[in-house]
């Protein structure tokens, strides 16, 4: 008699702990939204969308949807370039629709580089050495040409 009620004790403590567990994994439910931009109000396309205080996130597809695992209580990060960094806390089971402001942020500073390159004709026998007068006064006019243009 003592043996048939340890092992229901048993079964009746091994499935209460199941049902705990599926409680648990239960609360969380998959939610998707959209991310668009205030000003166009268009999807904004490769935002990151983040669960905040972990590593779990998803990225906005063509249409700025995304799809996420969360918990009730959970707070999104939402970011992309020129937008401002958005947190939404997640409530109940909704459709979320997120709109991300742009920032009003310019440059102080624009650094321009350039350079430019001159390329010498070389004669077609590869060197600049020559035993005739007419290729020595072509030589002559290559030489006043390439200095003129180091000059300018």
């Amino acid at each position: 008699m003592f043996k048939s009620l340890l092992l229901k004790g048993r079964t009746l403590c091994l499935l209460l702990c199941c049902m705990i567990s599926s409680l648990v994994v239960t609360a969380q439910t998959k939610h998707t939204g959209k991310v668009i931009g205030s000003d166009d109000k268009q999807p904004v396309v490769g935002a990151s969308v983040r669960i905040k205080g972990t590593n779990l996130g998803a990225v906005t597809d063509a249409n700025g949807e995304f799809s996420l695992t969360l918990s009730p209580g959970n707070v999104l990060v939402v970011s992309y370039l020129t937008y401002q960094t958005r947190e939404v806390a997640v409530q109940g089971d909704q459709y979320l629709t997120i709109t991300l402001t742009p920032t009003t942020t310019s440059l102080n500073e624009v650094v321009v580089t350039g350079y430019q390159t001159c390329q010498i004709p070389i004669p077609p026998w590869g060197d600049l050495s020559c035993s005739r007068f007419q290729d020595i006064c072509r030589l002559s006019k290559l030489t006043r040409w390439a200095m003129r243009s180091m000059r300018n």
